[in-house]
């Protein structure tokens, strides 16, 4: 407030009057300007037209008498603060004036100066402060209404509850109907909600909760029940600390339930409607898959089966047309995952050599059937051992060079890769896919990733496909932290290309450092009609510091041969073989016989195509080396090495790399178990099984195979799911109950291949999964892994060994073991007893005796635990650890005994492990790690092994090591899930 202001005086009396007028002059309001009116009704006038900043009242007036003015008052204190002036000195009469709006009272006998200024003052201060109060209360009662809020107020001593206005609507009462007391409102709760209810408020009350909130139902007067929201909390308490004052809030959430009611209803029908498209799809591809088996996978077999051309042509196209189509179903397979939601990332360690040169290895049959050049750019600088997910990668980089193959009529097909930034361990990779075919418009390139969208959408199309390929890629390399675009141009090619960020497992050699003092600065001559091509292969000739140059025709080599043989020879010549003109066989064969040359170079022939018969026989000479092209830098020096540049070191003729896949040796001899019921698929299966060596044997359900693995002994399992009479869950459960079958590796082979399928065979027991139609190179890429890693695990035996010491006897080897594992089952145990009595005579002895036997069955590391063993007992002690390891090795030749000869082995006494529990514990912890991927996991294994030795008898210790090794945590997961299964051993984490 500002000074001077505008009093109004009521004051009959003129001598009071003067007296007010003299006070005021001697306060700070002496400059302000006072009405005086000497009635009621003249002030009330003069305050119709004019705005005063302070009444002053005398209590009786010449028209208004005391009980008239104190009825004025309340009207007065609405326009003004007012000052009450009266000759009255009781205190009780000043706040019944306050309490009916006055300001202040004053007492006539005491007024002076001081006292007068202090009261303006005060009730100028006083009304300013009402006025805000009234204004906060105008804008929270609006605020409450906005929100359809109710307030209540709660007095718990008395009981006695204001309830707002908007509370009583609420309920459907008009204002002062509704009972004023907490009981009332109590009684409006829906019965079954009044005891949550009071329960809530009364452990707010008590001071567990910081505030009361529930939500119940309440009677409206209607007697309908509707739903509310209530909040609230202790605003005041007395002495003791018990609450006295309750404030809250209601709110009407009947709409707001019925919405969610709906909501729930509506969720539930779509997530019905999801379920049965998931069983649909799941039953679908199953459905697809297995007769798909039997077109890829014949059609596979007839390939190889010495047909003349014109069957080769047209079952390599049903071949062809087959993997199209499978294509094609995994396509809308991964785009309804993604548009579920149920698309999940892997993290494992790979090699981006052998995801990139697997893509090739199918990319250049598209390519040399249409006459493309296929290139690859890769500098040294790209790591090349990461951590992610090769198999989505590989699918972005399919779909992308797929595309590009199929829209490029001539010219070629680039895939670049190099590395943007390094921090830390992270590297982030720019991956690009370039062509020189029909080109997008912009228009086209607005709507490139929508699904079921193609560039080509004209009922006279020419190219297929579903037009999902980049609409998952696009979802791939989102999920992966990526982002893809495209340039293009019509008529001149597309460029697409994306980043990702990966984990370097390991700082790697530079290949420039691979290479032998030998090769440095050798010379080489570049012999190719592409432009790129060349450019690309002297670039990775640079790279390796080879002195290079280069010419475009089988024409130009040989006048250039010529030209340096005497002076500057080359040491090799890279050659395309698919030239014009003169082309790459001539100029090999004049490589190869030309005696003119001084120094005959070595020779390294490209090809678009694997290498044929006529082209290999060609190559008789060591100095020849064939590979496929597109080249980059470490796939030239490996072709390199295999070179003897030197003239003395050409001597053997190399075998040409035919770009197939070389089944493993640990396959030969292998006997497998196939479980399918169906016939088609059983034939598939059995000759892709033949032609690696392996012996089938087939069972038609699971039943046949539980029955056939109890009477025979296999080196693995493979399983279909779906069969008759048992499938394949239950057959699983039946062989993993069998103790001495813990460790026979069951691989899933089977046409689920919708998320979650190999998750649940993981669960079940089994060793892995492999999806139809069979794909050869994973079939056997799982039966090395698997049965490699685990008969080197628990058999720990040289059956050629044993059986040459017998004189290749197969029944006298057999009664051998058999007597072996009889014999000697108990000998750890009885070593270690004999170690407890201090009799170190006795335990020389069976270590002695074991040594022996051991190695005449082939049972070569049991044979060397016991050497060792039998050493430290001569020098006076043995270590409880080695002592271990001797049990180990022992209960580890004993496994592979009863896995050989399973009816003999069922008497064979057993190990016991001791002290499950803490091994649980154990075991639990290291799960935790290996789902962090925390690299302790291995430190952890390691110590598991030292505190439990014996562990390794029941549990295959050894794959889950070489897993955690390579990073393959989720293999490593799977492991000891299957073994804690198998044990009935309850594991956390």
């Amino acid at each position: 407030m500002s000074y001077p202001i505008n009093i109004l005086l009521f004051e009959d009396n003129l001598d009071n009057q003067a007296i007010f007028s003299l006070y005021l002059s001697a306060t700070e309001f002496c400059r302000s300007r006072v009405s005086k009116v000497v009635t009621m009704a003249a002030g009330l006038a003069l305050l119709e037209k004019t705005t005063f900043d302070v009444i002053v009242l005398d209590l009786i007036l010449e028209d208004s008498d005391a009980e008239q003015t104190t009825a004025s008052i309340s009207t007065l204190s609405g326009m003004a603060p007012v000052v009450v002036f009266t000759a009255l000195a009781d205190s009780a009469i000043s706040r019944e004036f306050i309490t009916l709006g006055a300001d202040d009272c004053l007492s006539k006998s005491h007024l002076n100066e001081n006292i007068l200024e202090k009261s303006i003052r005060y009730s100028l201060d006083r009304w300013s402060l009402r006025q805000a109060l009234a204004f906060s209360n105008q804008r929270l009662s609006f605020a409450m209404e906005a929100a359809n809020e109710g307030l209540w107020d709660w007095n718990t001593n008395s009981d006695e509850l204001f309830l707002s206005r908007r509370w009583q609507a609420i309920l459907g009462y008009e204002e002062g109907l509704m009972p004023a007391s907490m009981s009332a409102r109590v009684a409006l709760i829906f019965d079954e909600d009044q005891a949550q209810v009071e329960a809530l408020l009364n452990a707010h009350l008590a001071g567990e909760n910081e505030r009361y909130e529930a939500e119940f139902q309440m009677r409206h007067c209607s007697g309908e029940h509707i739903w509310v929201r209530e909040r609230g909390q202790v605003v005041g308490w007395d002495s003791d600390g018990h609450a006295q004052r309750v404030v809250g809030v209601l709110v009407d959430i009947s709409a707001a339930k019925k919405s969610a009611l709906k909501l729930a209803e509506a969720r539930e029908l779509a997530e019905q409607a999801n379920r049965t498209k998931s069983l649909f799809l799941a039953n679908m591809s199953h459905e697809i898959r297995t007769p798909m088996n039997a077109i890829i996978g014949l059609s596979y077999l007839a390939l190889d089966s010495g047909l003349n051309t014109e069957q080769y042509d047209y079952i390599s196209k049903v071949h062809t047309a087959g993997q199209n189509l499978l294509a094609i179903i995994n396509e809308i397979l991964d785009f309804s995952k993604i548009d579920a939601g149920k698309m999940a990332l892997e993290a494992v360690a790979f090699d981006l050599n052998q995801v990139l040169d697997h893509l090739f290895d199918i990319a250049a049959c598209s390519a040399a059937d249409k006459n493309l050049e296929l290139l690859r750019y890769q500098p040294l600088s790209v790591p090349t051992h990461l951590m992610g997910d090769p198999l989505r990668l590989s699918q972005v980089l399919t779909n992308l060079m797929t595309n590009a193959l199929k829209f490029t009529a001539s010219g070629e097909v680039c895939m670049s890769i190099e590395p943007l930034a390094v921090v830390g361990d992270q590297v982030q990779l720019r991956f690009e896919v370039c062509d020189t075919g029909i080109g997008l418009s912009l228009e086209q390139q607005a709507h490139l990733f929508q699904p079921f969208t193609q560039a080509d959408a004209s009922t006279t199309r020419q190219y297929g496909g579903t037009g999902l390929g980049l609409t998952i890629s696009k979802c791939l390399v989102d999920m992966m932290g990526g982002e893809i675009k495209v340039q293009s141009t019509p008529g001149e090619g597309s460029c697409f290309f994306f980043t990702i960020s990966f984990s370097q497992l390991e700082k790697q050699p530079l290949v420039i450092e691979q290479i032998p003092e030998s090769m440095k600065q050798a010379s080489v001559l570049i012999v190719d009609d592409h432009a790129r091509s060349r450019a690309m292969a002297k670039h990775c000739c640079q790279a390796l510091n080879l002195r290079c140059d280069e010419v475009n025709s089988a024409e130009a080599a040989i006048m250039l041969l010529q030209q340096t043989s005497q002076q500057h020879p080359y040491q090799l010549v890279i050659m395309t073989w698919e030239m014009p003109a003169m082309g790459g066989e001539r100029l090999y064969k004049y490589i190869l016989n030309d005696h003119h040359l001084a120094a005959q170079p070595a020779v390294l022939v490209l090809s678009r195509y694997a290498p044929d018969q006529r082209l290999q026989a060609l190559g008789s000479r060591a100095a020849t080396a064939y590979i496929s092209k597109p080249i980059y830098a470490e796939k030239l020096l490996n072709a390199i090495l295999q070179l003897p540049l030197e003239k003395e070191q050409r001597a053997q003729p190399l075998k040409p790399d035919t770009g197939m896949p070389a089944v493993g040796q640990t396959l030969l001899g292998a006997r497998l178990l196939l479980v399918e019921d169906n016939r088609v698929n059983q034939l598939v299966a059995t000759e892709l099984l033949k032609k690696a060596g392996i012996q089938v044997a087939v069972a038609n359900n699971g039943q046949e195979a539980v029955d056939m693995i109890d009477q025979g002994a296999f080196d693995g399992v493979l399983m279909d799911i779906q069969m008759p009479v048992m499938d394949g869950f239950k057959a699983t459960e039946l062989i993993r109950n069998e103790g001495r079958f813990h460790h026979l590796p069951i691989i899933a082979m089977t046409a689920n291949a919708m998320k979650g399928d190999r998750e649940n065979c993981i669960a079940a027991g089994m060793n892995d999964h492999l999806t139809k139609p069979i794909n050869p190179t994973k079939l056997y890429s799982l039966l090395e892994k698997w049965i490699s890693r685990e008969q080197q695990a628990i058999c720990s035996l040289d059956k050629a060994d044993g059986l040459a010491r017998v004189m290749g006897d197969e029944d006298l080897y057999k009664e051998v073991l058999i007597l072996f594992a009889e014999t000697q089952a108990q000998a750890a145990t009885k070593l270690k007893q004999a170690l407890a009595q201090g009799d170190l005579q006795t335990a020389t002895f069976i270590a002695h005796a074991l040594r022996g036997v051991a190695a005449n069955i082939g049972a070569k590391a049991l044979a060397e635990s016991a050497t060792l063993c039998e050493q430290a007992l001569k020098q006076g002690a043995l270590p409880l650890a080695q002592a271990d390891l001797f049990e180990q090795a022992l209960l580890r030749v004993l496994d592979c005994v009863a896995s050989l000869y399973p009816q003999q082995a069922k008497a064979l006494p057993h190990n016991n492990i001791d002290d499950i529990g803490t091994m649980s514990l154990a075991l639990s912890e290291l799960l935790r790690c290996l789902r962090g991927c925390d690299v302790k996991s291995a430190a952890l294994l390691h110590a598991l092994l030292h505190d439990f030795p014996n562990i390794a008898s029941i549990m295959n210790i050894r794959a889950i090591k070489i897993a955690i090794d390579s990073y393959e945590y989720d293999e490593a997961i799977a492991l000891i899930i299957l073994a804690a299964k198998q044990l009935n051993m309850n594991l956390e984490g």
